[in-house]
């Protein structure tokens, strides 16, 4: 009995033990539980704060163009023209804020894409000009102003045949409004053409499916040579650029001389006025001859009516040019002044720029669409109306000069004459369509982490590390400049190498 008693009392305490242990192991497992569970949180709390320090980093790279494109001294065209000697240490690879110790500071990079001479884009750091593409938004005006022109632009392009180019400009005739005298295209971003029939994902942004101007082997769908590359090698595999490459939504320019100051429009109706602000700026001959000019037009216009103030417009800046107008002499009669903008190649130098710089026809304070023949790709020169490939060939080749100064030398496009690459007649038709200005600027911002300079150890894999990576597109055209389009391309992969970002 008394060992019956003992089995049972050995069984009892072993069934205990195990509940115990299967209690502690369920306590165990619902405190792992709980820890993991809050681990993830943590994680989870920490990738969003270090996201969100880097939507402030790349923050600060906006506020950096944004002063860029307000400031006159700052805003500097040889920094848009695909330089590439531009200094690195302002656009690539800046700290912002942080210990310079620390082996985790957040960076931006800032990237633009232009289109090489060979016709394929090419990386630079800091923003790209949007006067150097084609302007959609403006082609119905070209379109109105002269039937077939803004058609033949974009039938000018790589990969858009004659069907292609009229659904397009269709499609943009149906989506463009008219705002304080410009013609601006209702769409946000290039995407939505992909709505025009015949238009596809390979026309528009080629195999460059992260959005990076580079075709890697992994976004192709052969594999020469290439097997294995990593998504973000940066391999071109394209021969051209897409036509995305060649498209802006929408360019401007303020009406401006390089000096930031309005042009002054010579065909105001109160002369009086208009005397004043040529006497401000320009030689005394100058200012008579455009005022006789306004009074009495030139002497191929005369006749036998008296002529009255205002009634003889300048129609182009280019019609001044060894011109003659008749005044009314001490004695009643007419006597023919000479302009003083003589009609010869080797006179054109001293004059013709500060003249296309400070006067102007047009009276709009901001002039959209024109293209940018200091940094257009040949693609984008074909399609200026008016232009022939021996045109596109000549200032290719004039903007390839040893030594030659856009900013300073080709400030205007007026050295196309002043040059003697064209006649002021052929100027006369394309003036309208072409500038050496923009005011409207693309980049990419990429924010990352990377170890600090005097970092006593590197930071984690820098393909592990958070990224924020965002298009915008500023104007600077109107008042203020301000960030016109935001494009967050995150969820496209950082998109560029470790060596890229960080030179």
């Amino acid at each position: 009995m008394k060992q019956l008693i003992g089995r049972r009392a050995n069984v009892s305490g072993g069934f205990v033990t195990i509940s115990v242990m299967i209690v502690i192991l369920l306590i165990t497992y619902a405190c792992y539980q709980f820890v993991a569970a809050a681990l993830n949180e943590h994680r989870a709390t920490a990738g969003h704060a270090d996201r969100a320090q880097l939507e402030f980093c790349v923050d600060s790279a906006e506020q950096l163009l944004l002063a860029e494109r307000g400031s006159l001294e700052l805003r500097s065209d040889a920094g848009l023209r695909g330089d590439t000697s531009l200094p690195e240490q302002r656009y690539a690879n800046v700290s912002v804020g942080g210990d310079p110790t620390s082996s985790r500071q957040s960076r931006f990079t800032v990237i633009g894409r232009p289109v090489g001479r060979e016709g394929a884009e090419f990386l630079q750091y800091g923003p790209t000009n949007e006067s150097a593409r084609l302007s959609i938004g403006v082609l119905p005006e070209w379109e109105r102003r002269r039937a077939g022109t803004g058609l033949a632009a974009l039938a000018a392009l790589p990969g858009v045949d004659a069907e292609l180019a009229a659904d397009l400009l269709a499609f943009l005739q149906g989506e463009t409004n008219s705002i304080d005298g410009a013609a601006v295209w209702q769409g946000a971003a290039l995407d939505e053409l992909l709505q025009v029939p015949g238009m596809s994902d390979l026309i528009l942004f080629g195999a460059d499916r992260n959005r990076n101007g580079f075709v890697s082997s992994w976004e192709t769908s052969f594999n020469e040579a290439g097997a294995g590359a990593a998504p973000d090698d940066n391999r071109r595999r394209e021969s051209s650029a897409p036509l995305a490459a060649y498209l802006a939504p929408y360019s401007a320019e303020r009406n401006v001389n390089r000096y930031g100051q309005p042009r002054i429009f010579v065909n105001m109706v109160d002369l009086d006025r208009l005397e004043q602000a040529l006497a401000d700026r320009l030689p005394t001959p100058w200012v008579d001859f455009i005022l006789a000019y306004r009074r009495n037009g030139p002497v191929a216009a005369l006749t036998e009516e008296t002529p009255t103030a205002a009634q003889h417009p300048i129609a182009s800046l280019y019609d001044l040019i060894g011109a003659t107008v008749a005044m009314p002499g001490a004695d009643g009669e007419l006597q023919e002044l000479s302009s003083p903008f003589v009609a010869d190649q080797g006179a054109y130098r001293d004059y013709l720029l500060k003249m296309a710089d400070e006067l102007t026809v047009d009276a709009r304070v901001v002039i959209p669409g024109r293209i940018n023949i200091n940094l257009a790709p040949a693609a984008v020169l074909r399609a200026i109306p008016g232009a022939d490939q021996q045109l596109v060939d000549r200032i290719v080749a004039a903007r390839e000069q040893p030594g030659i100064d856009l900013a300073n030398m080709r400030y205007h496009a007026a050295w196309l004459v002043a040059g003697g690459w064209i006649e002021p007649a052929w100027m006369r038709e394309l003036d309208p369509y072409i500038t050496t200005r923009g005011d409207v600027v693309r980049a990419q911002i990429v924010g990352f982490y990377a170890a600090g300079k005097a970092a006593a150890y590197p930071s984690a894999d820098f393909d592990e590390q958070p990224l924020v990576r965002r298009e915008i597109v500023v104007d600077a055209a109107r008042a203020e400049p301000r960030v016109v389009f935001r494009h967050d391309l995150s969820n496209l992969g950082r998109g560029y190498t470790r060596e890229a970002l960080t030179p």
